[in-house]
């Protein structure tokens, strides 16, 4: 009888017990791949979007805040913070390439206009921050320039937060009845600025008020949340009419000389009393942990199916005896059995750890779709909760074939060892 013969003959005749194990390591396949999936799916299609990437070897320098109860001070505040004189310190560090300054608007703007692409005219308060042309060059669309036109230009390039036309897209554009925008759509728009003078704040100096148009010429992840993003030179020009020359600095971006130095820096600029933005790593660290333990549940499911394997070939190895020892005495030797043993584990796992793929493929697409219908339309919502790699449906159904190999290895070894004469006795 060949040993493809009696395996099939085997597996049929305990394809109940068979069925029961295999049912758990198809269980654990699938919550695995679930888990797997949304963890992926929340960092790349939640955490990743929302979150402003910094460009490669950049640390984001804030002022630190103080709260207390419902109030909140920056050390800016309190008589430190992030100023010229703390930007020149860090200048002078041994281990800094370079520093950008993120500067903000000390003055009233407003903008009004926008019927050409909305539909409708808006008028709003706005706010600006202006930063160097190197720190944003890669965004800046293609046929346009990010650079100051001078005292005399009509037209400023302006960048506009990626995170901003997600808001329009999934609260404003809804409330308005408007369509929704892609960057594509919105690059080249212009609009109005009205410099030194808001709707909230009014007109200090009418004298001083001056119009000019503001072009949308990129999308940043460095542009602010709440306004736009010109070159840094128009803002400073901008403060030393409109606001008596101050300067304040919203931020800064250092740029080490290698990526050795990053930590020493950090302690510089924690020792300033400035913070470094982590929210980032934060976020991920969670996101991290608590896919970390859910997929620690899952990989419970795996480990039980494997005990659960190796008491089910405990018992089928008994059943056999008589038959394993017969091949013994016709000349099988003792790696036959336990390749014998072992193969039909794994053809048991193999086939529930391929059911568990398809399980759990469409419990994640039914997990994703329920997910969409509790929450929504919320702003930022993602295309989808879930994100499927190669890496991890291969290691997903290599661990679920391998359960069952782990679950039979010791129930294959003691029967390669046993000795036919004594199981024939018995």
């Amino acid at each position: 009888m060949s040993l493809g013969v009696l395996m099939k003959r085997n597996l049929v005749r305990s394809r109940k017990r068979a069925a029961l194990v295999g049912s758990m390591i198809t269980s654990g396949v699938a919550a695995l791949l679930i888990l797997g999936a949304l963890s992926l799916g929340i960092i790349e299609n939640v955490v990743t979007p929302l979150l402003p990437k910094l460009p490669v070897g950049l640390i984001r320098v804030e002022p630190k805040v103080l709260g207390l109860g419902m109030f909140a001070f920056d050390n800016k505040a309190l008589g430190g913070g992030l100023d010229e004189k703390s930007v020149a310190r860090l200048r002078q560090h041994p281990g800094v390439n370079k520093v950008y300054e993120v500067i903000g608007a000390g003055f009233p703007l407003r903008a009004q206009g926008g019927a050409r692409l909305l539909g409708r005219g808006i008028r709003t308060d706005l706010f600006a921050t202006g930063v160097p042309e190197a720190l944003v060059k890669k965004d800046v669309a293609e046929g346009y320039e990010f650079k100051d036109p001078g005292p005399k230009g009509e037209i400023i390039p302006v960048l506009i937060s990626r995170r901003l036309l997600d808001l329009y897209n999934t609260t404003v554009a809804q409330a308005l009845g408007q369509p929704k925008l892609t960057q594509e759509a919105i690059i080249g728009f212009s609009a109005e600025i009205v410099l030194g003078s808001s709707y909230v704040r009014g007109t200090p100096d009418p004298s001083k008020v001056r119009k000019l148009v503001g072009q949308i010429v990129g999308f940043s992840d460095q542009a602010t949340l709440v306004g736009v993003t010109v070159p840094e030179a128009s803002i400073r020009r901008w403060n030393t009419i409109h606001a008596g020359g101050k300067m304040p600095i919203v931020s800064a971006y250092v740029e080490p000389k290698k990526a050795a130095d990053a930590a020493a820096i950090t302690q510089k600029i924690e020792s300033l009393g400035l913070g470094v933005d982590e929210t980032q790593k934060l976020i991920g660290a969670a996101t991290v942990v608590l896919s970390a333990l859910a997929i620690l549940v899952a990989l419970g499911f795996l480990g039980l199916a494997a005990f659960s394997m190796a008491q089910t070939f405990l018992l089928m190895v008994n059943e056999r005896r008589y038959e394993l020892a017969s091949l013994r005495a016709m000349g099988a030797r003792q790696k036959d059995i336990f390749y014998l043993v072992m193969i039909e584990s794994m053809i048991i796992s193999s086939i529930a750890a391929g059911l568990g793929i398809l399980v759990g493929v469409l419990g994640a697409h039914g997990l994703d779709l329920l997910l969409f219908k509790l929450i929504g339309n919320i702003p930022f919502r993602p295309s989808s909760f879930i994100h499927f790699s190669t890496g991890l449906v291969l290691g997903v159904l290599c661990l679920g074939s391998l359960s069952g190999g782990v679950g039979a290895f010791i129930p294959a070894y003691l029967a390669s060892k046993k000795d036919p004469i004594e199981s024939l006795r018995h």
